[in-house]
């Protein structure tokens, strides 16, 4: 997958939607009531992801049926999309990429390793 935003899709007994930053291996990102992040092998073609997810703040359900859990689910990549299936088919999460100009400036890559740091400390 090529570094960049990534808008992504759950879908399953709960639907919900939430940004992604992909740099490497690695992404982070969030929604409105959860934060997650994880790694992830192959860039074109199958794939594998092993991510946390974890609550941020109190509202609406998980689509996931937890408020913090940690996930390694398979599925596909290509360049600009990926999708990523639960056992049994239980929901889906669909990625595709927004934009990567936001690595275009060392300033802000900086920030996001800075962001993303924090946000494993506090965990």
């Amino acid at each position: 997958m090529i570094p960049g935003v990534y808008k992504v899709t759950f879908n399953g007994p709960e639907v919900g939607s939430g940004v992604v930053i992909v740099r490497g291996t690695t992404f982070a990102g969030g929604d409105g009531y959860f934060y997650y992040s994880g790694v992830f092998n192959g860039h074109v073609g199958e794939m594998q992801a092993t991510f946390e997810v974890k609550r941020h703040t109190p509202g609406t359900a998980s689509v996931f049926g937890h408020d913090s859990l940690s996930l390694t689910l398979q599925g596909m990549a290509g360049k600009e999309e990926f999708f990523l299936e639960g056992p049994g088919r239980a929901f889906t999460i669909t990625g595709k990429r927004l934009e990567s100009s936001i690595f275009d400036d060392r300033e802000k890559a900086a920030a996001l390793v800075s962001i993303e740091e924090s946000s494993r400390a506090a965990a």
